[in-house]
């Protein structure tokens, strides 16, 4: 036998091979095996968890958007608000004018000057009290007086500071002195501390400062 005629039956075996191990067992939808199976292998079990069921977000109405109209507000029943009308305590009443305390300010300091300056310590024992200033000017285009409220237990704090320049003291034929005493007038509702006042001028002839507390504190009225 030649050498040619070897290899060529040699290929053939080894083509009748491959298609009995592999290719006839893929069309018969067999396993082709090689190696043979572990036996008794444990098989996997994998757990599976639910998915909940999502649900369905509403949409919102939307706000409709203001005509820019005022609204008419009717009125109801007090009862849907769980009010008796008729009970005694729904009924208004005016307070009693008698006995009533006094609203009166009693002048407790005074500080008279026409210049720059500081002035004492003040001492304020009561829960709240005012601040009224008054001024004369030598002219309405230059002047100013200016009033720094001082927080006598911290230096570095402004408790308040007043400003008057220039046309604030027009005193016209419309001028009414009532008129600027309420306006001219400042309340601090934080009795009880030390104060000390800084007090700028220019061009001011005279000047008045009154502090005054409550009127019931100082007679008990």
């Amino acid at each position: 036998m030649e050498r040619e005629d070897l290899i060529s039956l040699i290929a053939a075996v080894a083509i009748v091979v491959v298609v009995a191990l592999v290719v006839k067992p893929a069309l018969s939808d067999g396993p082709v095996l090689f190696l043979a199976p572990e036996e008794g292998a444990a098989a996997t079990t994998f757990s599976t968890t639910a998915i909940p069921r999502t649900t369905a977000v509403p949409t919102p109405e939307p706000v409709p958007a203001w005509d820019g109209r005022a609204k008419t507000v009717g009125f109801v029943d007090p009862a849907s608000y769980g009010i008796n009308a008729s009970a005694p305590q729904a009924a208004m009443s005016v307070p009693p004018s008698e006995g009533a305390p006094s609203k009166a300010m009693a002048v407790y300091a005074v500080v008279r000057g026409s210049g720059s300056g500081t002035t004492d310590i003040i001492s304020i024992p009561y829960p709240y009290w005012e601040l009224a200033y008054d001024a004369e000017a030598y002219n309405t285009e230059f002047s100013l007086l200016n009033i720094q409220v001082m927080d006598a237990t911290d230096p570095n704090r402004f408790v308040r500071i007043v400003t008057k320049r220039d046309s604030d003291f027009i005193t016209g034929k419309d001028f009414d002195p009532a008129i600027r005493r309420e306006a001219w007038k400042e309340r601090f509702f934080e009795g009880g501390r030390d104060y000390w006042l800084v007090i700028n001028t220019r061009s001011i002839k005279s000047y008045t400062l009154q502090i005054l507390v409550p009127e019931r504190y100082v007679t008990g009225a």
